[in-house]
């Protein structure tokens, strides 16, 4: 089980899920020969489009449709989530978490949210996944913005963490150096507009959900699946 100081905690180190990491061996070859093992060729299809394509069918008469946008800009239901209209980031089209969690990742998505997409799916960051068994920890950054959505040095307001799911906060706090809060508190005063929690898994597999809440702002959700 993983354990931080109060050095850890404002440093964000030994956070290994934060981290991607990718090895490729190269040029490698088997010490024993053998013999392949040869398959009958698949059947091909008698069509002229790709496999993909049977899996995901697109609509052919696209090209006749009529330029009403009424549909697009209607309201959906999403379960408990009102949208209000029905424009959808996919989780496609992006390069930009191979190198993890970092603020050019956050930035990417929250362009789109600026320009008004309501329901933005995030591609597969392992960032956001922590292992159930609590050897490692995930760092929630918050930030209190203005209303462009730009960071506000100069908020102070106390926020409140709470968590549901499989999942424990192990730390919670600024990095104010004259603050005398607690790091074992739920609620804390931001410094320079900017707090940070520390969240482990209990030892169940889950979606742990750490939830923000501060008087005069919206509250926020943030979703680590404990794997």
């Amino acid at each position: 089980m993983v354990k931080i100081s109060r050095r850890d905690f404002l440093k964000g180190s030994g956070a290994t899920a934060l981290t991607l990491m990718a090895a490729g061996l190269v040029g490698c070859s088997a010490e024993n020969t053998k013999t392949p093992q040869t398959t009958a060729p698949a059947e091909v299809p008698e069509n002229d489009k790709i496999a993909a394509a049977y899996l995901n069918p697109q609509r052919e008469d696209y090209r006749t449709n009529t330029k009403e946008l009424k549909t697009l800009f209607s309201p959906l239901t999403v379960g408990s989530l009102q949208l209000s209209h029905r424009m959808v980031k996919s989780a496609a089209g992006s390069a930009t978490y191979l190198a993890g969690l970092t603020d050019e990742l956050l930035q990417y998505y929250v362009n789109f949210a600026k320009g008004g997409v309501e329901m933005i799916y995030v591609e597969g960051i392992t960032a956001l996944e922590i292992p159930a068994d609590g050897s490692d920890i995930c760092y929630v950054e918050i930030s209190l913005d203005d209303e462009n959505g730009n960071r506000n040095p100069g908020a102070d307001k106390a926020v409140r963490v709470s968590v549901d799911g499989p999942g424990v906060i192990l730390g919670y706090g600024s990095a104010d150096p004259e603050s005398e809060e607690n790091y074992f508190d739920m609620t804390a005063k931001a410094y320079e507009g900017r707090l940070r929690a520390a969240v482990r898994g209990n030892g169940a597999v889950g979606t742990i959900t750490v939830t923000l809440q501060a008087e005069g702002c919206e509250d926020v959700k943030v979703q680590i699946e404990a794997v």
